[in-house]
């Protein structure tokens, strides 16, 4: 009944938005004092501003109460970020921009790990929406846009698509604004910058109007980059504290891209098994769990099918090197759960077992080959969990 007294009862994602946005300093970090919205309070308040020729609402000082101090904005953070990914943005391109920009600037910038991890993981289900790949960086040295030139860009989409509406230009002209933001590489910043711009354009108008579908096209575009841009980041941290950062990003990728996307993340963990005793165990963990819940597949689309079933054939070693060698204990059942999804071996969790299990499997392919089963022979193929 307090909801209803107070009208405010309105769901509205924009007021996370702008919570967010007043809870985060700009160039990262968080105000301890700040002047939250409520959502009736934010629909019914909000004041006409124009942005790149665009009138959009945002809400009264006056409309918005008291300051508030926060004891701890971390978890503000965490619940408001948690609020937004809630709404379902199937569909509506505008909010699933809004949610893939907010997830990547927290993991650029918050300094919080636990909200840095639950970005991470949000942006598993955006990036189903958009087919994502695998999480690549900008090389240092690579021209990216500057902050300029993105201005520009961005004034050129919103100036010809205003003409497109109102029939004072052309869709060519449209087009053309349109790929040049899309040939141009930009780094996390400017994929921030240019994607929630394009998708309040795309925002305003129905899907049958002209030029609807080149939006549509270059919004999905700059989510793909912004996702993997960001999962990128991630990923780049160091091993520690951040590891649960590195393990977020296989759990939101393989969330994104199922079990083709796990073959494509394999090579992380040979990178690993070679880093002895400084492998990430979190993130071997989170890989071989993956794999005991998917599998991997039979096949992997641009790779030649007798390559990827070498390569598959050597994260079977690398496995077997985990479940028996590994000094975590949960990283060892790990490998054989995984293992035993992959593979019909001993129905145990003893190292032993898998072990033996393994040379065993390693004599049977010599005898298939055509080659004596000697004592020495596993020689030839290398330690346990050496990949080829």
């Amino acid at each position: 009944m307090g909801k209803i007294i107070n009208l405010d009862f309105v769901d509205f994602p924009d007021s996370r938005v702008e919570n967010l946005d007043r809870l985060h300093r700009p160039g990262g970090g968080h105000h301890y004092t700040v002047t939250f919205v409520g959502d009736f309070y934010y629909a019914a308040n909000r004041e006409g501003r124009t942005i790149g020729g665009l009138r959009i609402g945002s809400p009264s000082s006056e409309a918005a109460g008291k300051p508030k101090q926060l004891e701890s904005p971390s978890e503000a953070c965490l619940e408001l970020l948690n609020e937004l990914l809630e709404f379902d943005s199937k569909g509506n391109p505008r909010l699933a921009a809004v949610q893939t920009a907010w997830c990547a600037r927290i993991i650029q910038q918050d300094p919080s790990l636990l909200s840095r991890e639950r970005a991470v993981l949000g942006l598993g289900p955006l990036g189903r929406e958009v087919t994502i790949g695998v999480p690549v960086a900008l090389p240092p040295e690579a021209p990216r846009a500057t902050a300029e030139e993105t201005a520009e860009m961005l004034t050129d989409l919103v100036r010809t698509w205003r003409a497109l509406l109102e029939n004072t230009g052309t869709l060519n002209d449209f087009r053309g604004a349109c790929a040049g933001l899309r040939t141009t590489t930009f780094d996390l910043n400017g994929c921030r910058r240019v994607l929630p711009a394009a998708a309040t354009l795309l925002n305003k108008v129905k899907k049958d109007r002209v030029g609807y579908d080149e939006l549509l096209e270059l919004v999905q575009d700059f989510q793909r980059r912004t996702i993997q841009l960001a999962l990128a980041r991630a990923l780049s941290e160091e091993p520690g504290e951040a590891s649960r950062m590195r393990a977020a990003v296989v759990t939101a990728s393989v969330r994104a891209g199922g079990a083709d996307m796990l073959a494509r993340f394999m090579p992380l963990l040979e990178a690993e098994r070679q880093a002895g005793a400084d492998r990430d165990a979190l993130v071997v963990a989170e890989l071989l769990a993956q794999v005991a819940q998917l599998g991997l597949p039979e096949s992997v689309e641009d790779l030649d099918p007798e390559r990827y079933q070498r390569l598959r054939e050597s994260w079977v070693d690398l496995m077997v090197g985990f479940a028996v060698e590994d000094e975590e204990g949960f990283v060892r059942v790990k490998a054989m759960q995984a293992l035993t999804r992959l593979e019909t071996g001993p129905a145990s969790l003893r190292e032993e077992e898998w072990e033996e299990w393994y040379y065993a499997r390693i004599a049977k392919k010599r005898e298939d080959a055509g080659l004596p089963p000697t004592l020495g022979a596993t020689e030839d193929i290398g330690p346990i969990g050496g990949g080829s």
